[in-house]
């Protein structure tokens, strides 16, 4: 991700969940090229990436009628990311808003993530990313969302530099 980049000098990852998955992530995104980094990281799909990524943590790929991939982080979110929406076919509304458990087969509600209760069995829900990293303008950032793509901070700083340029 360094030569992509993607990270600040001096940051080695953008996440330490220090949990079995992690070090087949590291894998997924070792193997991916600069542009599928790039574009991933500006919210622009994972395509292979988030299939790779997906089943470290047991997501299996949804098929397609049109015999497609795409990546089980697709299933159930309230977007039709397979031509005749079949990713989304049978979905209840207590399965769009969810957050698999990194290492057990279990699904929570992302409304329970980093509430101070562990919900799924073996506490990912609650991980290293719930940590508080950084304060700025009086908000709160969570590890999980520094280094996401996404500004939660006005002056950017939860962000690597390069991350405008990237997405731009």
């Amino acid at each position: 991700m360094r030569e992509c980049q993607l990270l600040r000098p001096g940051d080695v990852a953008c996440t330490d969940y220090g949990d079995e998955a992690e070090q087949c992530e590291t894998r997924c995104y070792a193997s991916a090229s600069c542009e599928t980094l790039k574009l991933s990281a500006c919210g622009f799909g994972m395509g292979n990436l988030g299939i790779c990524t997906g089943s470290c943590v047991g997501l299996a790929p949804v098929t397609c009628s049109d015999g497609r991939q795409i990546s089980g982080y697709a299933r159930c979110n309230l977007a039709m990311d397979c031509p005749n929406g079949e990713d989304e076919i049978g979905c209840t509304s207590e399965m769009t808003a969810k957050f698999k458990c990194r290492n057990v087969d279990e699904f929570v509600s992302t409304a329970v993530i980093c509430d101070g209760r562990r919900d799924c069995s073996d506490g990912s829900d609650e991980g290293s990313g719930c940590e508080i990293v950084l304060t700025c303008g009086g908000i709160n950032v969570q590890a999980r969302q520094v280094c996401n793509g996404l500004s939660d901070c006005l002056d950017n700083s939860d962000e690597p530099a390069t991350w405008a340029k990237v997405c731009l």
